[in-house]
């Protein structure tokens, strides 16, 4: 399998080049998916996958040749999908034009301004860390000031009857955050800028207590992702590359500042290769598709992927979800005793196969690649048009492509479409105040919005001398 592997990732890294090449934008939302969920979390990924070091840290050195079948099948599972998603992607335009062009083309000017817009930014951040914060104070612990930052952290999150708070509110913070942060980079914000970074800085130092690296790391890559989009031109190869490497740097530092651990060169190069960041997540879908196949468990037909959505329900009041959420699933599946761990992650399509088989991930693929085709075109139309319209409004337009791509990612992933509530729930309120706001304060809404128009009305008006002596 190590032929159609690097058949795969160099075929994909051409595909990425190529659309490079012909657009001048390396981060486009279908290369920026490919790179993230596909490149990274598979392709690169399957040779550490069944490493000794890395199955030493799941305790499965002894499995190691059910490992090694399993993580074959999900790498040809997984080929097989992204073959569907890139047909999906060059077929879209052919076959569905006029949608296509109808989606591209919608109307790229918006009615709220970028101030009223940062108002209800900075209101949905904070009202997120409230939310979080008073979840500190109800169970009178932060996790990483705890002597153990990732057992109190699992023992808060899945034992607190009010954990939904938390969750709630990190991700309230996110979305108000990554607006911010990408708004503050660009020079988009003109007004309240001094409250704009005075909540990022909040918003860094609470994801920084919670003991989780994706709550740190996400806002920053999704903030960088925008970015990138909206001033395509600044990232080459090499700046990405840098970038990447960074990320995962990072991502294995926080690993060992939550468990105390060192911080020497080759221990944070181990913990990215072998340990639970990045590349883990392709190991531990290995794992649960070897034990699914060796106990011969039936396709569960959408029962991980309908717990997921309905995560917002306790499990005191729907069983449902006790047996088939994805975290219980997977650590039951796998025979762990862990009641303090989250369960295990999955790649794109690893859950779509164990509840459908293979007509499950090509239909996925294809929903994959039909909507990234929608995102691609947005996209270039939004660029195409930088000089007909403000640059305030053209960074809303990218920055509502960044929340539908998350809201997209979401979707797809059984462990994680539950964050699809809190996520819409922070872009309304942003909304909402942004709207509050236009209502109250309509003189500073009219002087943004027709800056020389304010001028002129401002200026007093030179009234004609009519006197003898001026003639």
């Amino acid at each position: 399998m190590e032929y159609l592997d690097a058949v795969m990732l160099v075929g994909l890294l051409a595909i990425v080049g190529y659309r490079y090449r012909r657009s001048g934008v390396l981060l486009t939302p279908s290369s920026t998916w490919l790179i993230l969920m596909i490149i990274l979390a598979v392709y690169i990924a399957y040779p550490f996958a069944t490493t000794p070091e890395s199955l030493g840290t799941i305790g499965q050195q002894y499995n190691a040749v059910g490992m090694a079948e399993a993580a074959d099948e999900l790498l040809v599972i997984i080929s097989v999908a992204v073959i569907c998603l890139l047909l999906s992607y060059e077929l879209t335009p052919r076959v569905l034009r006029q949608v296509t062009a109808r989606i591209a083309r919608a109307e790229i000017r918006s009615r709220l301004s970028m101030s009223e817009l940062t108002a209800g930014a900075c209101v949905s951040a904070l009202f997120g860390m409230a939310l979080v914060w008073f979840f500190f104070a109800e169970i009178g612990e932060v996790p990483l000031l705890s002597s153990n930052p990732v057992n109190a952290r699992a023992e808060m999150v899945l034992t607190h009857a009010s954990r939904f708070i938390y969750i709630a509110g990190f991700t309230l913070a996110n979305v108000g955050a990554v607006f911010l942060m990408a708004a503050l980079a660009l020079r988009q914000v003109a007004r309240y800028k001094p409250l704009a970074y005075g909540v990022v800085i909040l918003v860094f130092f609470t994801n920084l207590v919670t003991a989780s690296r994706g709550n740190f790391l996400q806002p920053l890559v999704d903030a960088g992702i925008i970015y990138f989009w909206f001033r395509s031109k600044k990232l080459t190869v090499v700046r990405l590359l840098l970038l990447m490497a960074l990320a995962l740097l990072a991502a294995a530092a926080l690993q060992m500042l939550r468990t105390h651990g060192g911080y020497r060169w080759n221990d944070l190069v181990y913990e990215v290769l072998h340990g639970n960041t990045l590349f883990a997540n392709y190991r531990d879908t290995s794992w649960v598709l070897m034990n699914v196949e060796r106990h011969r468990y039936p396709l569960f037909y959408g029962k991980t992927i309908l717990a997921g959505f309905l995560g917002f329900l306790p499990r005191s009041i729907l069983h449902f979800r006790e047996q088939y959420g994805w975290g219980l699933f997977t650590l039951e599946v796998v025979h762990s005793r862990n009641t303090m761990h989250f369960g295990l992650a999955h790649v794109v399509f690893g859950d779509w196969y164990v509840n459908f088989g293979y007509p499950g991930v090509v239909v996925e693929g294809l929903l994959l690649g039909f909507i990234l085709r929608q995102l691609d075109s947005r996209l270039f139309f939004v660029l195409s048009h930088a000089k007909q319209i403000r640059d305030s409004e053209r960074y809303y337009a990218v920055f509502k492509l960044w929340f539908i791509m998350s809201i997209l990612g979401y979707a797809f992933s059984s462990a994680l479409s539950v964050l699809i509530y809190p996520y819409l729930a922070g872009y309304f309120l942003m909304l909402l105040v942004a709207v509050v706001v236009r209502t109250i304060f309509p003189r500073a809404r009219q002087q943004e919005e027709f800056p020389v128009a304010a001028i002129w009305r401002a200026a007093p008006i030179a009234r004609p001398d009519h006197s003898v002596g001026s003639r």
